[in-house]
C-alpha cells in the first residue's frame, strides 16, 4: 500500500492542494450567492449573470486555448529553464495582442449597440476581468506540478472578493460593483501568480521571434475552437434565457449550473493533477484505473446532490427554492461530465489525440445550437428544455469522447470488466 501511495505522490500532493481551492469554491459561493441574491434580488442576480456571460466570450479569445497547449509545452521542457522562458514570453506577447484586439471589439459594441447601451457600464466592469486571464500563469505550475501556487493565486482571489462584498454591496443599486470587485480580486491573484512566477522559477522574459508567437498561435487553434464551443455550451442557455425567459429563470439556470459545477469539483481536481502525471507516463493499464475510479466517485456526488440539493437550498438560499427541480434534472450531468472531462485532457490529449478531443465539443455545440432553434421555432418558454438541451450537449460530448478512449485503446474495457468484477466481489 505504502509503495502504490509513493507512486503516486506527486499526483495525490497536487490533488491535496487543488482540494483546497475547491472546497473554499464550495463555501464561498454558497456564502457570496446567498449575500447578492439578499441583497440585490434574483431580477439583478441573473442581469449580472448574463453580462458575464456576454464577456466570457472575450476570455475565450484571450486565452485562446492556450491553457491547454502551453502546459504541454511547459511539462515537456520543465528542467529547461532557457526554454521555459521562451515559452513564458510567447504566452504573455500572444495574450497581449489577443487582449488589445477583443477588448477593441468588445467596447465598441458596448457603446454602439443599444442591447448593450442601458448597462454599459456592467459589461465594462465584466470586461475587467479578462485582464487576469492575460496575467494569469495557471498554465505554468500545472505544467510544472507546482499545485500549491495555484491554491494561493485562486485562494487570495476568492477571498479578496467575498470581504469586498461584504464591505462594499449593502443595497439593491449596488448591483453594478459586483463585477468589478470580481474583475479587481481577480487581477490581483494574477498579479500575485506573476511574481510566483518569476520569484521562485528561474523564469525571464527574453527575446523571441515572430515565428515562435505564430507557432504558439497554430498549435493552440484547435483547442481555441473547442474552447470556443465549450463557453457557448455552457452560456447559450443563459443569453437565449436572458432575451426569452427573462433574469430571474436566468438566475434559477446559473444557480443549478452552479450547483453541479461545484459537485463536479472533485473529478476536476483529480483530472488537474492527472494530466501531467499521464502526459509523462502513459500507462494505459493505470488510465482504465483512474476511470474506474472517476465514475465511482461522479456516482456517489449525483445521488447525493439529487437527494440533499432541496434540503440544502431550502436552508441556505430559500427564496431559490424554484431552482430545485432543474438541480435535480440536471444531476445527471455529473456522471456524464465526469467521463467527459476524464476522457478528454488526462488521456486523449495526454496520448496525443487531440483532435477527437476537439470534434466532440463541437459536435456538441451543433447539437445545441440545432436543439435552440428548434426551441425558438417552437416558441417553447419552459426552462427545463434548457436543462434538458444542456444534458444532451454533455451526453454528446461523453459518449463520442468515450468511444476513442476505447478505440485507440486507451481505456480497456476488458480491463475495465475485469477491475470492476474484481472490486464488486471483494466489497460483496
Amino acid at each position: 500500500m505504502r509503495k502504490v501511495i509513493n507512486g503516486y505522490s506527486t499526483v495525490l500532493k497536487n490533488s491535496f492542494y487543488l482540494g483546497i481551492i475547491d472546497v473554499i469554491r464550495l463555501l464561498m459561493p454558497i456564502i457570496s450567492i446567498s449575500y447578492v441574491l439578499k441583497t440585490v434580488g434574483t431580477e439583478k442576480y441573473g442581469m449580472i449573470v448574463f453580462a458575464q456571460s456576454i464577456i466570457s466570450f472575450m476570455a475565450v479569445v484571450v486565452n485562446y486555448g492556450i491553457e491547454f497547449s502551453a502546459v504541454k509545452y511547459v511539462s515537456e521542457n520543465r528542467n529547461n529553464a532557457e526554454m521555459l522562458s521562451k515559452i513564458v514570453t510567447s504566452v504573455y506577447v500572444l495574450k497581449t495582442i489577443l487582449f488589445t484586439i477583443s477588448s477593441t471589439v468588445i467596447i465598441s459594441l458596448i457603446f454602439s449597440v443599444d442591447f448593450f447601451l442601458e448597462n454599459r457600464i456592467l459589461y465594462v466592469f465584466a470586461l475587467v476581468s479578462c485582464l487576469s486571464d492575460v496575467l494569469l500563469p495557471t498554465w505554468f505550475f500545472q505544467g510544472v506540478e507546482r499545485m500549491k501556487y495555484i491554491t494561493l493565486m485562486q485562494l487570495s482571489s476568492i477571498i479578496l472578493y467575498v470581504i469586498s462584498l461584504f464591505l462594499f454591496v449593502r443595497i439593491e443599486s449596488d448591483y453594478i460593483y459586483i463585477p468589478l470587485l470580481q474583475s479587481l480580486s481577480l487581477v490581483f491573484s494574477s498579479l500575485l501568480g506573476v511574481w510566483l512566477l518569476l520569484k521562485y522559477n528561474s523564469i525571464s522574459f527574453v527575446r523571441i521571434e515572430r515565428r515562435d508567437v505564430y507557432q504558439l498561435f497554430k498549435v493552440s487553434t484547435p483547442y481555441f475552437f473547442s474552447r470556443a464551443s465549450l463557453v457557448v455550451n455552457g452560456t447559450i442557455a443563459k443569453i437565449v434565457g436572458g432575451i426569452t425567459l427573462g433574469m430571474s429563470d436566468v438566475a434559477y439556470f446559473d444557480i443549478a449550473q452552479t450547483v453541479i459545477g461545484v459537485a463536479q469539483m472533485p473529478i476536476q481536481v483529480i483530472n488537474r493533477a492527472l494530466f501531467p502525471h499521464v502526459s509523462n507516463k502513459k500507462n494505459k493499464n493505470e488510465s482504465s484505473l483512474f476511470f474506474i475510479v472517476i465514475i465511482a466517485i461522479s456516482l456517489v456526488v449525483t445521488l447525493c446532490v439529487y437527494f440533499i440539493s432541496g434540503f440544502a437550498i431550502n436552508l441556505v438560499m430559500p427564496n431559490l427554492i424554484n431552482a430545485v427541480p432543474y438541480i435535480k434534472v440536471y444531476s445527471i450531468a455529473i456522471i456524464l461530465g465526469a467521463i467527459s472531462i476524464y476522457c478528454g485532457v488526462p488521456t486523449l490529449v495526454a496520448y496525443g489525440y487531440s483532435k477527437p478531443f476537439n470534434r466532440s465539443i463541437l459536435y456538441s455545440t451543433v447539437v445545441i445550437v440545432l436543439a435552440y432553434i428548434l426551441i425558438l421555432t417552437l416558441k417553447i418558454e419552459s426552462l427545463l428544455y434548457f436543462v434538458l438541451v444542456a444534458i444532451l450537449g454533455e451526453l454528446t460530448i461523453s459518449s463520442y469522447r468515450f468511444y476513442y478512449c476505447l478505440k485507440f485503446k486507451i481505456i480497456d474495457y476488458k480491463y475495465l470488466y475485469t477491475k470492476s468484477k474484481m472490486i464488486l466481489k471483494n466489497n460483496c
